[in-house]
C-alpha cells in the first residue's frame, strides 16, 4: 500500500511540474510565473517584448516579458511641396527646391517604451542617408487620431512585417513636420528623426534626396542671332542656327520653359532701319524642340516659320496647354534649335547692332503656376546690314542694237527705279547699248 501511495506521489508530482510548467499559478511580485528551462520557453509571441527565463531549471523559476526599446517613424500619405507663394506645388517633377519653398510630412511616430520618454522628432539635413544629420526644425505633435481607434492606413504601420491597425496613444502618436528651405547649397538627404530618452533614434524609412537652390542660367549659340551682309540683296534672309540651351546647374533636373520677346529688337528696327512709309521687315522664327517644332504652330505659315512676337510668350505654341507645356521645356544640358527670317520691304536700308531679341526662361512650377518668379531673361544681340539706298532714277535716250534680229530700237527707257551702294549698272543680252543725250 504504501509502495502504491508512493508511486502516486510520485506520479502527482510529475504532474504538477507539468501543469506549472505550461502557465499555472502566481509567482514573485504577482507576475504569471512558469517553471522554464530556457528563454524560449517563455515566448509570448509579442515580438516587442524581450522574454526571459529567471533561475532556469528550478522550481523557482519564472517568465519575464518587459517591453524592448522600439522607436519607429513612419511618414503618413500627407506630404506636400509648397512653392514661394505657399501653393502646392503641381509641376515639379525632380527633386531641386529653392529657398523659401517648403517640404511638409504628417508622420506618425512609436515608441515602445511610452509616449513620455520620447525626446524629440525633427527634420535633418545633410550628406549622410538615414541617420546622425543637422537638425533643422524640431515638428509639432498633433491629435490626429482616427475616431475609429485605428491607425491612419496611409501610414502603412508594419512592425517586425506584420501591419498594426490598431492605435494605443499611450505608444504612439501623429506629428507635423515643416522644412523651410533656407540658403543652404547643394544635394542632400532629408528626412525626419526620432529620438527617445534612452537615446535611440531613428528616421522615416523614406529619406528624400534634394538639391537646394540650384542656379538657373541659360545659353545661346553661338552668342548673337547674324544675319549677315545681304549682299544678294535679297527680299528674304536668314539668320545662322541657334541653339538655345538650359545652363542650370547639372545633377539638378531643373527644368526650364523657353519664352521670346522682340519688343526691343521692333524699338530699335523703327530708329535704325529707313524703310519706305516706315514699313517693318516681317521677323519670324523657325524653333524645334525634341519631337516637336513650329510647323503645328497655329500662327506659323506654311513653312513653320512663326512671327517674332512683341510681348513675352512662349517659343512653340499650339491649343493644348500640357502639351505646349512639353514642348518648350529644357532640362539642365538640353537644346533647342531655333532660325531667324527677315522679309525686308522694298528699299529698305541700314544696320542693325545694338538691337536685341530677348529670351527668357521660366522654372516650371512657377511657370505653371503663372508666378513671376524663378526666371532669368537673356538678351540676344541682332547683326543685320542693309545695303543702303542710293534711290537714283536713270532715264536716258537709248538706242539697242540686236545683233541677232539685225535691227535697232530707239526707245526711252527707265532703268531701275533704284541702285545699290556700289552696285553696277549692267544691261544682258545681245545688245548694243548707246547712251544719247536727251
Amino acid at each position: 500500500m504504501k509502495k502504491l501511495i508512493l508511486l502516486f506521489g510520485i506520479i502527482l508530482l510529475i504532474n504538477s511540474v507539468h501543469a506549472v510548467s505550461v502557465g499555472m499559478g502566481l509567482g514573485i511580485n504577482g507576475l504569471n510565473t512558469y517553471n522554464c528551462f530556457a528563454n524560449e520557453d517563455c515566448d509570448d509571441s509579442n515580438p516587442l517584448t524581450s522574454d526571459i527565463c529567471t533561475s532556469p531549471g528550478t522550481d523557482g523559476s519564472y517568465c519575464e516579458n518587459n517591453p524592448i526599446d522600439y522607436l519607429e517613424v513612419n511618414m503618413c500619405d500627407h506630404r506636400y511641396v509648397f512653392n514661394q507663394n505657399n501653393e502646392i506645388m503641381r509641376a515639379r517633377i525632380n527633386n531641386y527646391i529653392f529657398n523659401g519653398e517648403s517640404i511638409h510630412w504628417e508622420v506618425f511616430v512609436f515608441n515602445n517604451n511610452g509616449t513620455e520618454n520620447l525626446n524629440d522628432i525633427y527634420i535633418t539635413v545633410g550628406n549622410n542617408q538615414g541617420l546622425g544629420n543637422t537638425k533643422k526644425v524640431s515638428c509639432i505633435k498633433t491629435s490626429n487620431e482616427n475616431t475609429t481607434g485605428t491607425i491612419l492606413f496611409s501610414c502603412n504601420v508594419r512592425m517586425f512585417g506584420i501591419q498594426v491597425t490598431q492605435f494605443d496613444s499611450s505608444k504612439m502618436s501623429y506629428y507635423n513636420c515643416t522644412l523651410i528651405i533656407d540658403d543652404t547649397y547643394g544635394e542632400n538627404w532629408i528626412t525626419v528623426e526620432a529620438s527617445n530618452k534612452i537615446g535611440t533614434l531613428s528616421t522615416m524609412p523614406e529619406n528624400e534626396f534634394w538639391f537646394l537652390n540650384p542656379v538657373i542660367n541659360m545659353s545661346f549659340d553661338p552668342e548673337a542671332i547674324n544675319f549677315g551682309v545681304n549682299n544678294n540683296q535679297s527680299h528674304r534672309i536668314f539668320s545662322d542656327l541657334n541653339l538655345i540651351g538650359n545652363n542650370a546647374d547639372t545633377n539638378t533636373g531643373v527644368i526650364l520653359i523657353q519664352h521670346i520677346s522682340g519688343k526691343e529688337l521692333y524699338d530699335e528696327i523703327s530708329k535704325e532701319l529707313n524703310c519706305p512709309g516706315k514699313i517693318m521687315p516681317n521677323i519670324s522664327y523657325f524653333a524645334s524642340n525634341g519631337a516637336y517644332n513650329t510647323l503645328t504652330d497655329p500662327r506659323a505659315d506654311k513653312d513653320g516659320f512663326v512671327p517674332l512676337p512683341v510681348d513675352n510668350g512662349m517659343i512653340i505654341k499650339n491649343n493644348d496647354y500640357i502639351t505646349q507645356f512639353r514642348e518648350n521645356a529644357l532640362s539642365p544640358e538640353a537644346q533647342m534649335a531655333i532660325q531667324f527670317r527677315i522679309d525686308i520691304p522694298n528699299r529698305c536700308y541700314g544696320k542693325l547692332n545694338e538691337s536685341y531679341i530677348t529670351f527668357n526662361s521660366k522654372e516650371a512650377e512657377y511657370e505653371y503656376a503663372d508666378i513671376n518668379n524663378q526666371n532669368i531673361s537673356l538678351n540676344v544681340p541682332v547683326k543685320l546690314n542693309l545695303k543702303p539706298i542710293l534711290n537714283i532714277s536713270l532715264i536716258s535716250n537709248v538706242s539697242m542694237y540686236n545683233s541677232a534680229l539685225n535691227t535697232t530700237i530707239n526707245q526711252l527707257v527707265n532703268h531701275r527705279p533704284y541702285i545699290y551702294e556700289n552696285d553696277s549698272l549692267s544691261f544682258y543680252g545681245n545688245y548694243k547699248v548707246i547712251f544719247m543725250t536727251l
